[in-house]
């Protein structure tokens, strides 16, 4: 196992000595306190992966499931009081704070991922309750989505999990679909300006709509905006303008000098937007191979029909690993402390069981 971290641990270096590049050859100079804050929020789950290897297990791991399973739903009667006080369905988060809506619906995945390979390890009645309170954040939280993307999640759950019968996959799959089907329903109801279920309206959304303004970039349409705005020579198009300088904050301190500049755009909504312009297409790429190295190596190892049949934890962690590659398309989650922290931490304990 140990070569393996070695090569882990050398391609998180590579990526930082690269992403300081930019920074000795750029006009868009950044703080040395927010470089090195930029490093430690970037790179800081190798401490998190290392820790879990040596330290957690399973049974740890469904403690802090069953824990945080409790905290949801004690959290739902306080979203739906908070509902009717906030202005932006983003802020819509109860207990848990001062946290964007997509990282607390990460951990919602994580539950849900846990329960369908764990269920024994969950009472019928907690079940209920966290499929309710999902479905109920997600409308209420207007992720769009999570409430497209129900159906997707059976899907993949179904086809990775092969302890079930093909008749209780396909049981599960018409439950799932019909709770997905309701959902819309209401939310065309609630939002009847977003029609999700329209082909036209989506296509619209993803690939022409501007997120929050005629300025800002699109999940799919970035390039053209940094390629005019910001006019990257093939040093930046490489490499990128640095760590940290396009890193959002609300102190000036931690503000990166692009995003000061053109906060307008948007570029740090999505990840591949902020990605490219901070790291180029070297650094996108190194974290890419960070981010798919752990489960890879698992899979070279012991072969992929092998691990989803005998250990319900990879089933859960390449659930994640799947869901984690949506979110690169969906938004920046990814580089959210509690989005990566909960994939490496997931990782970390079974890849010490895999690579020994």
């Amino acid at each position: 196992m140990k070569q393996y971290l070695y090569v882990l641990s050398g391609l998180v270096l590579l990526s930082i000595i690269f992403s300081l590049i930019p920074q000795f050859n750029s006009i868009y100079q950044n703080e040395f306190l927010l470089i090195l804050y930029s490093l430690i929020k970037r790179n800081s789950f190798l401490i998190l992966f290392l820790a879990s290897i040596y330290y957690l297990d399973n049974k740890k791991i469904v403690r802090a499931e069953k824990l945080l399973l409790s905290l949801v739903i004690i959290n739902t009667p306080i979203i739906l009081i908070q509902y009717n006080f906030i202005t932006s369905p983003d802020d819509l988060t109860g207990l848990f704070g001062n946290i964007s809506t997509g990282v607390l619906i990460y951990l919602y995945v994580a539950l849900y991922a846990a329960m369908k390979f764990r269920s024994q390890s969950f009472r019928l009645s907690s079940k209920i309750l966290f499929y309710l309170s999902f479905v109920l954040y997600s409308l209420l939280a207007e992720v769009k989505f999570v409430i497209a993307s129900i159906i997707v999640i059976e899907i993949i759950l179904s086809l990775i999990s092969s302890k079930k019968s093909l008749m209780k996959k396909g049981i599960n799959l018409v439950i799932v679909s019909f709770i997905t089907y309701l959902s819309l329903i209401i939310f065309e109801k609630l939002y009847p300006l977003q029609p999700i279920t329209d082909l036209d309206y989506l296509r619209f959304y993803l690939f022409e709509q501007s997120y929050d303004s005629m300025y800002s970039v699109n999940r799919f349409n970035f390039f053209e905006q940094i390629n005019y705005y910001l006019e990257p020579s093939l040093l930046n198009q490489l490499f990128g303008y640095g760590i940290g300088s396009l890193n959002p904050s609300d102190a000036s301190t931690f503000q990166g000098a692009l995003f000061k500049e053109f906060e307008f755009l948007k570029l740090h909504y999505f990840f591949f937007s902020w990605s490219f312009v901070e790291s180029g297409i070297v650094g996108t790429f190194l974290y890419l191979t960070i981010l798919y190295f752990p489960i890879s190596i698992m899979i070279f190892k012991n072969g992929f029909s092998y691990l989803v049949k005998k250990s319900e934890d990879f089933s859960i962690l390449l659930f994640l690993t799947l869901f984690n590659t949506v979110l690169l398309f969906y938004n920046s989650s990814n580089f959210e402390y509690t989005v990566s922290f909960t994939y490496w931490i997931y990782c970390g304990y079974i890849f010490r069981s895999f690579t020994k």
